[in-house]
């Protein structure tokens, strides 16, 4: 795969590796097949250079659960995927660190608990040998 170098704050990062893709209002985090990081950007600049990566990689095709935001977590990157007992907020964390990929809250999604069954058959359906299937995530706000 050819390097794709995207300017950043402190330099530069070349993301062509990028298994993991995540972007929220003013953080842009990707990271590589083992889940180390390779991009971690805040600012104003996130929603441009976002753009800029989605032309660059791409979500593996059956491997990812896709994000509604257009961002995706690659099924090897997650640890787990549970309802925080202190939050009660739905987590999904990373496998080398156990640090959150994302997070659901209960004021974005009426329905956690059927968000995080989806998302759970999603996972074991994966495990079993089949493509990763899409979540409709309108369907638990």
């Amino acid at each position: 795969m050819n390097a794709m170098f995207v300017k950043t704050k402190s330099g530069v990062a070349n993301v062509a590796n990028g298994k993991t893709v995540l972007a929220s209002d003013d953080r842009l985090v990707v990271l590589d097949k083992n889940c180390h990081l390779i991009l971690n950007e805040s600012g104003d600049q996130v929603g441009e250079l976002f753009d800029k990566i989605l032309k660059a990689v791409k979500p593996e095709k059956g491997k990812c659960l896709m994000l509604e935001s257009g961002s995706w977590i690659h099924a090897s990157a997650i640890s787990n995927a549970f309802i925080s007992g202190k939050s009660g907020a739905l987590l999904i964390t990373a496998t080398n660190s156990d640090n959150l990929l994302a997070m659901f809250t209960p004021e974005e999604y009426s329905d956690l608990d059927g968000l995080r069954d989806a998302i759970v058959d999603a996972l074991i359906s994966f495990s079993e040998g089949n493509d990763l299937p899409t979540v409709d995530w309108s369907e638990y706000r």
